[in-house]
């Protein structure tokens, strides 16, 4: 298996998890406010959905963000959001099958995107603000680290708000 199958394997599944940890999710659980300092489910949503659509279709293709080219900003009420203080990201309010609409068409649209690529694709060098980048390590961090990571959060916010995290 090469780097290309691997992510795509990775990609695959975390939209599976993604979908098990959505599915049934309520309005109530997308927006409790966990005691201590972490932001909401909905919170984690946009800030981990907005990375990964900046990074395949901005960054990595050159393209506006589904974000953009879906005008989601009137769609869900909110301006893009990066890493919401903890008062910002209680105070997002957003309504659970758009938020579910948004981040599959951005899965679906990075999916695509992945398909297309050549194994030698993932060696192309992108310069950032931070630097120069081999897409490969940007698309694997952008999904397999950041995303993921933040879905893990989710999972035990939804546990901690009743419902089922993972399921498995």
């Amino acid at each position: 298996m090469d780097a290309l199958d691997l992510l795509k394997t990775q990609v695959t599944g975390l939209r599976r998890d993604f979908a098990n940890i959505v599915g049934d999710m309520t309005s109530e659980q997308l927006h409790w406010a966990p005691p201590g300092v972490t932001n909401p489910i909905s919170s984690l949503i946009l800030h981990s959905t907005g990375f990964l659509d900046q990074t395949v279709h901005r960054t990595a293709q050159g393209k506006p963000p589904i974000w953009d080219s879906g005008n989601w900003q009137q769609k869900l009420g909110t301006p893009p959001v990066g890493r919401l203080d903890l008062e910002g990201g209680r105070k997002l309010k957003l309504d659970i099958n758009l938020v579910k609409q948004y981040v599959n068409e951005v899965l679906a649209s990075s999916e695509t995107y992945l398909n297309a690529l050549k194994p030698a694709d993932l060696d192309r060098k992108i310069t950032t603000s931070r630097g120069e980048n081999a897409l490969g390590n940007m698309l694997s961090g952008a999904f397999v680290t950041h995303f993921a990571d933040h879905m893990g959060e989710m999972s035990a916010l939804k546990g901690c708000s009743g419902g089922k995290g993972y399921a498995g």
